[in-house]
């Protein structure tokens, strides 16, 4: 059974206020209901609910509880690619993004929670259609200002919280009619800890309350003025701002709010509010620093008035990994982003952010043939909205969309090793569409799109990539990224088992690269060795193989460099496997396996365990380890692209005949279960599986 994921349920960092009754009716709707949808008006409180309660069902789903934050992205047609994210599941090459997403589902008993929906209402019900459709036992929890409007839904309005009845005593604290005010007094305690309101005060407490109308999140930015001012000052200050109002349209009042906090803010805390909102996800002062310093905002200020603004609950600091990152939330943000374009600064803004990013990744790529690279692309990986974000300004903005193509390209590394091959080549043949022109960009663009697409198994359309690389860059006089490039074709011939040809072509990617004054990295040389000693062991020059896998080892080695070094491992284990040692094989596919694993790298997880699966039968264990393996590695392989790379001989002949001699033994119903069993491991089980002694 696999383990129960409670995937990205944050720990709540302060009390949950009077939902009990809100979370047993959620609970109970989820129990019968396939598809509930909390709405209701921003500030209400709708996430926090959903997560209560999708954290205390969590014994009721074996396969987990998913939850999958939607604030961030902006681009409809990502949403399948972000949950297929989230379940650690990537694209399956020839499949639509949803079908792939629907084969991983098949089976499973969980619940998936979509959090933040509105924005992306119409893509969101279409998912949720198709995973309703498909049958099974996956419930869905969605949050939204609107319903999704998807047959089976069942919509379970969140109000405010209940508020004290005015001129009335106020009711005890287990009421519900006070959960409002038990809000207000705890915020209120955290924010003013010598806070000790008289009866008269906590009447003005209850005032603040109804005249905010219960709406949690204007609570919270309402308790924070009283650090400075009586609960009769937040309270006729709120009445002079908000008498103009009329009715009670929610957001109106919120917005209001919000107004109203703006305006206690600094001129710096309302410029720093509103450059912030430029960011999609969570960031760290570093990142505030760089793209909203200047311009009125000392860099060395922005730590003091970030300060501000978390004490008046604008940003709030959360921790990851032992550091501090900061963030805004959704309608905190919007606001924000409201006031930006008010101003006419928000492309400014968006480019000075997206420049941070470049610089980001830019440098991450310049050190990856290094140490740390496992950190290096773990930060990456945390900035992954904002990644997004600033790919999507640059295809969607005239005249940026070269220097999109610049970042696009500059994380290569991230896409691959970071197991995001179908993301990766999404943004780059986006931005090679909206940016014609011949460029270096370009160059390395193609190149990119090439490498990815010929992982993926689609060798056809990675060639012509290569390719077009390898003319333009010589259009260009860029020796070494023709010679980068070429080494790109050797791999696409290697996977169509075209092995001589391939060695060729390493033999004179290597030589152009070994030039004086070649501008690639030592990693794109090493590769380039992997692709030759891999070419050179599968047509049985073994000895050859070897040789080169020892100099590209030597130059990871003396870097220090990790994820390289786990394929010269790969290719290592398979020539001691075509040497008939199976024990030396099993040593080298284990270390391979163990970096891949570092690295949460899918695809050398998958090529590692259906090489250990032959590792196993070549040992003369015929019985159901192997199988497993197989159907582990099977389960990796179609999460993102053509089991063993579309290769019939090299990577699928040993793959038929390691089935063939494991069904022969056990037969076929023993070898079928094995197999299920295996693809039933999730990423972590599989390889504890695979290095299990």
């Amino acid at each position: 059974m696999p383990v129960r994921q409670l995937s990205g349920l944050p720990v709540e960092a302060t009390s949950f206020i009077d939902r009990r009754r809100d979370v047993v009716e959620v609970k109970r709707l989820l129990g019968h209901a396939r598809l509930v949808t909390l709405t209701g008006t921003p500030g209400v409180g709708k996430t926090r609910l959903g997560l209560r309660a999708a954290s205390e069902l969590a014994h009721a789903f074996p396969d987990g509880v998913w939850l999958v934050d939607l604030s961030g992205l902006q681009e409809p047609e990502l949403v399948p690619d972000t949950v297929m994210m989230t379940f650690g599941i990537h694209d399956r090459q020839g499949w639509s993004p949803i079908n792939t997403l629907l084969d991983h589902l098949r089976g499973r008993h969980l619940l998936l929670v979509l959090d933040n929906c509105e924005h992306l209402v119409d893509a969101c019900a279409a998912l949720a259609h198709d995973v309703l459709s498909a049958g099974g036992q996956v419930r869905m929890l969605a949050t939204s200002r609107w319903p999704l409007g998807v047959a089976g839904e069942h919509i379970r309005p969140v109000t405010p919280l209940a508020v004290p009845d005015p001129g009335r005593p106020l009711p005890a604290r287990s009421s519900p009619r006070r959960a409002a005010l038990t809000l207000l007094e705890e915020r209120a305690a955290a924010v003013a800890p010598g806070l000790s309101p008289t009866p008269r005060e906590r009447m003005a407490m209850a005032g603040i309350c109804r005249r905010l109308d219960g709406i949690p999140l204007a609570i919270e930015l309402a308790a924070v003025q009283l650090r400075g001012l009586s609960p009769r000052q937040v309270l006729d200050r709120l009445d002079d701002r908000f008498g103009l109002l009329t009715g009670h349209d929610r957001q109106e009042l919120l917005r209001a709010t919000l107004d109203w906090s703006f305006s206690l803010c600094t001129p710096a805390e309302r410029s720093l509010w509103s450059r912030l909102s430029v960011f999609a996800g969570s960031f760290d002062l570093a990142a505030a620093e760089d793209v909203c310093g200047g311009n009125g905002i000392e860099h060395a200020d922005v730590l003091h008035v970030l300060a501000g603004l978390a004490d008046k609950s604008v940003v709030l600091p959360e921790q990851l990994d032992g550091d501090t990152r900061l963030r805004l939330l959704q309608t905190v943000r919007e606001y924000g982003l409201d006031r930006l374009r008010a101003g006419g600064d928000e492309t400014a803004l968006r480019i000075r952010h997206r420049d941070h990013y470049l610089r980001l990744a830019e440098s991450t790529e310049a050190g990856w043939f290094g140490p740390d690279q496992v950190r290096r692309c773990e930060l990456v990986r945390r900035d992954h909205a904002d990644l997004r974000a600033a790919l999507e300004f640059s295809r969607a903005t005239p005249g940026q969309a070269r220097t999109g193509l610049r970042l696009a390209a500059s994380l290569w590394f991230y896409w691959i090793a970071g197991g995001l091959l179908p993301e990766g080549r999404h943004w780059l043949e986006q931005l090679l569409q909206v940016e014609p022109d011949p460029s270096r960009e370009r160059v390395d663009a193609l190149w990119a799109a090439g490498y990815i697409a010929v992982l993926q198994g689609d060798v056809t359309v990675g060639s012509v990539f290569h390719e077009l690389s390898r003319i333009l860059a010589d259009r260009l006089g860029d020796d070494s990224a023709a010679a980068r490039a070429t080494s790109g074709l050797g791999l696409a011939a290697m996977l169509r088992d075209d092995n001589r040809r391939a060695v060729d072509l390493e033999n004179q990617a290597l030589a152009r690269l070994r030039r004086p004054g070649s501008d690639q990295s030592a990693g794109i040389t090493v590769l380039a060795m992997v692709f030759q000693a891999a070419a050179l062991v599968y047509q049985g020059e073994i000895a050859q193989g070897i040789h080169v896998c020892e100099e590209a080892r030597s130059l990871a080695d003396h870097s220090g460099e990790q994820w390289t070094m786990s394929w010269v491992q790969y290719v290592l284990a398979r020539a001691a496997l075509a040497s008939g040692e199976p024990s030396d094989a099993l040593a080298h596919a284990c270390q391979s396996l163990r970096i891949h694993q570092a690295f949460h790298d899918p695809l050398g997880v998958a090529t590692n365990l259906e090489l250990l699966a032959w590792i196993t039968v070549a040992t003369g264990d015929r019985g159901e380890r192997a199988p497993v393996l197989l159907g582990a590695a099977h389960h990796a392989w179609t999460g993102f692209g053509v089991p063993g790379f579309g290769s019939r001989n090299n990577f699928d002949r040993p793959h038929r005949e390691c089935e063939n001699a494991v069904r022969d033994a056990i037969g076929d119903r023993a070898f079928d279960n094995a197999f299920r069993r295996g693809t039933r491991l999730s990423f972590e089980q599989a390889v504890e599986y695979a290095l299990a002694e």
